[in-house]
């Protein structure tokens, strides 16, 4: 390790102008990421609907093969859970209910 150790100096700055939090009529749109509406509501509650108008893909039509792969990651305990992935796919996705994932597990932890 080639590191000069030495102490940091905290510098703090304040604003002169107060925070505000942004606010729409109830049923009202606001501007997503990508420039397009997303629904008001979005703003206190999240569902499917919502991350699809977020990352404008509400009209993306999925077309998955037995090829495709994800990696999670968990820490602290937390790890993929099929009863909470099923009971989620129940309530927001019908559709992919009853679908599932193969639990590769590193070094036994899971």
């Amino acid at each position: 390790m080639f590191a000069r150790f030495k102490t940091f100096r905290s510098t703090m700055h304040w604003a002169d102008h107060a925070l505000y939090a942004v606010s729409s009529p109830p049923g009202g749109t606001i501007t997503g990421p990508a420039g397009n509406p997303v629904d008001a509501s979005c703003n206190s509650t999240i569902t499917l609907s919502c991350l699809r108008q977020l990352y404008n893909a509400e009209n993306y039509k999925t077309t998955a093969t037995n090829c495709n792969k994800l990696g999670v990651t968990g820490y602290i305990g937390q790890y993929a859970n099929n009863k909470d992935l099923q009971q989620f796919y129940q309530t927001q996705n019908p559709s992919a209910y009853g679908s599932n994932y193969t639990l590769v597990s590193i070094h036994g932890m899971f």
